[in-house]
């Protein structure tokens, strides 16, 4: 982690793959605000192929996007079939929402293609039936544990914990994603 960034030093997943185009398997680390890159072609030489994780090769930040602030869950992915990847990343606090980059001019640029809210530019990542289960689901679950829902009992106490602090129930986030094609359509 970065100390000078500590505010943002949680790192939630880890990409490889191509990121600089010279055929050789690069390192990305993802913040809840940013990606930090960390090239093949920075590594040390002659045996070493250490890294330091506080001098990224580049970094790209998406923290002045309030609509999809957190990012949670990021994929090196060919989204468009065009032989080029892009990064999919998707938000932590809003199911079913994503930012598609594209590689820019070169290994230094990347190009927000698509904000999260961009409903059917992704295919079936956006797909709503999807998505679920929803907040509202989850208050349902946790209303039906007053009375004979047997088979929700096991979440008992994760409600219990809720039922202080809002009335809305559990707050609902995404902690993966593996984007497939799941309608076999192509897309």
């Amino acid at each position: 982690a970065n100390v000078n960034k500590c505010s943002d030093c949680r790192a939630f997943t880890i990409l490889t793959g191509d990121f600089d185009g010279d055929l050789i398997a690069d390192v990305a680390v993802m913040y809840k605000t940013r990606l930090d890159f960390f090239y093949s072609s920075d590594r040390k030489k002659k045996g070493d192929h250490s890294l330091d994780y506080t001098n990224p090769s580049s970094s790209l930040d998406f923290s002045d996007n309030e609509e999809c602030f957190d990012g949670q869950g990021a994929r090196l992915v060919d989204i468009d079939n065009d032989g080029r990847q892009e990064i999919l990343v998707a938000c932590r606090e809003k199911p079913g929402h994503f930012r598609l980059f594209t590689r820019g001019e070169d290994k230094d640029v990347w190009h927000l293609e698509s904000p999260c809210s961009a409903a059917g530019a992704l295919g079936d990542l956006v797909d709503t039936s999807l998505i679920g289960p929803t907040e509202s689901d989850l208050l349902d679950m946790c209303q039906c544990l007053s009375h004979d829902c047997g088979h929700w009992k096991k979440a008992e106490d994760g409600c219990a914990y809720y039922k202080d602090r809002t009335t809305r129930g559990p707050k609902l986030y995404l902690n993966g994603l593996s984007p497939v094609d799941l309608n076999n359509d192509g897309f």
